[in-house]
């Protein structure tokens, strides 16, 4: 019998099945993903408090450099929901990305014992940082509400899609990052370039017209609007600073969209295919690592 069947009227514990078999067990990805934020603020004594603290603490970093030193804020109408809006969804990202890249190693224990899909693991940090999203979204919805926001079905579906666009593109590089740290722990280091980046390569503090302003339609502008994380922040915009001002930003080409599907859609596959072809040998460096 080989080793994945299971005995006659029993179910085989765990089957390669993939994504597939990661939604068949969201429960457990839940109970994992909560288990990873309980972690995170064990031992504080400020606990789900820290969820407001330092998205505002950053927001207050920003707004006072950016802001008001720099004196961005005469310039951008309602600057303070422009950077939160942008800053809260950009920290998604990068929480998400943190996470997964060290999911595997830093449960090696479960990689190497307990039979189920890998999964689980980078998806988990990345259900982890959209439910993290819930304090601060709070904090920006009353600020609107007090600016005049009203609530705009289109927009609000923006954001949703450009949140679920990003969630989809983190998992994907996560996925690719974390198998990769097991083999090359230089792993880490490239992940906090691409994060650094990330603060810069996505309009948290300026607008997005500006890129092809000063760089034109060629590979510069393509690259960006290629960026996922560009099109969430756009989509957050959209929902959140966009109905309290009046004169917006212009949307986005179409043309950015596709692109920024494309690269998810390659992102994952890429993720899949290296787990697929390296997760036995991941067990195996797993055993011999500490």
């Amino acid at each position: 019998m080989a080793a994945t069947d299971a005995a006659p009227g029993l179910r085989a514990p765990w089957r390669t099945g993939g994504i597939v078999e990661v939604w068949r067990q969201r429960r457990l990805t839940w109970l994992i993903a909560k288990s990873q934020r309980s972690r995170r603020l064990y031992g504080t004594r400020l606990g789900r408090l820290w969820d407001y603290i330092n998205p505002l603490t950053q927001f207050m970093v920003y707004f006072v450099v950016i802001g008001i030193l720099l004196g961005l804020q005469r310039t951008v109408e309602n600057f303070p929901l422009y950077i939160f809006s942008g800053l809260v969804t950009v920290q998604m990202f990068i929480g998400g990305l943190n996470g997964a890249t060290t999911a595997f190693t830093k449960n090696r224990l479960l990689v190497r014992r307990v039979a189920f899909p890998r999964q689980m693991l980078p998806i988990a940090h990345v259900v982890r940082e959209f439910v993290s999203l819930g304090p601060p979204v709070v904090v920006l919805l009353i600020a609107c509400v007090l600016l005049g926001w009203s609530p705009d079905a289109t927009a609000l579906l923006a954001a949703v899609g450009g949140l679920a666009l990003i969630s989809l593109f983190t998992y994907g590089l996560g996925l690719v990052a974390g198998v990769s740290m097991v083999f090359v722990r230089d792993t880490s280091q490239v992940v906090g370039v691409i994060t650094t980046l990330a603060r810069w390569a996505t309009p948290i503090i300026y607008p997005w017209t500006l890129v092809p302003d000063r760089f034109g339609d060629g590979l510069i502008t393509t690259l960006y609007l290629a960026n996922p994380v560009t099109i969430g922040v756009f989509g957050m915009r959209e929902a959140f600073w966009h109905p309290t001002v009046d004169e917006g930003l212009p949307p986005l080409p179409p043309e950015a969209l596709v692109l920024g599907m494309t690269v998810t859609v390659v992102v994952v596959v890429l993720g899949h295919l290296m787990l697929a072809r390296y997760q036995s040998a991941m067990v195996q460096r797993l055993r011999w690592t500490t």
